[in-house]
């Protein structure tokens, strides 16, 4: 996907926060960084134009889903990209959502941008 996108990257691992960040980054991408939920609704709720949220599920205090509940009722359409390093079948209802979508860790930069054109693909058929 050539276009360029505005991410909200959230991830409470530094490590793994600045390599996905790094690497979005060299796709083209903006990306804003939140270390937990509560910046990134924070931080959804002064930005409300946002293309992608990416959260990691596992995360301390609120985890991913929530914050992705919460995250919609300020944005309720915002597409969705998981990540986790557990498999995606171990997490319930996850194929339920026609705006969200899972991404294995370690991410690779050709399945990112095969997510970002299914998500964009679907989102433009609802």
């Amino acid at each position: 996907m050539s276009d360029r996108l505005d991410i909200l990257l959230v991830e409470d691992d530094d490590l793994v926060m600045r390599s996905f960040s790094d690497m979005l980054r060299d796709m083209g991408h903006d990306v804003f960084e939140a270390p937990a939920a509560p910046e990134a609704l924070a931080w959804l709720d002064k930005n409300r134009s946002l293309d992608v949220l990416i959260t990691d599920i596992d995360l301390s205090g609120m985890d991913g889903r929530e914050l992705v509940r919460q995250a919609r009722r300020l944005v309720p359409a915002l597409r969705v990209i998981y990540s986790s390093g557990h498999r995606a079948e171990k997490i319930p209802d996850l194929g339920s959502d026609p705006l969200a979508r899972f991404l294995q860790k370690p991410l690779g930069s050709m399945e990112v941008d095969a997510v970002f054109r299914s998500l964009h693909a679907n989102a433009h058929n609802l």
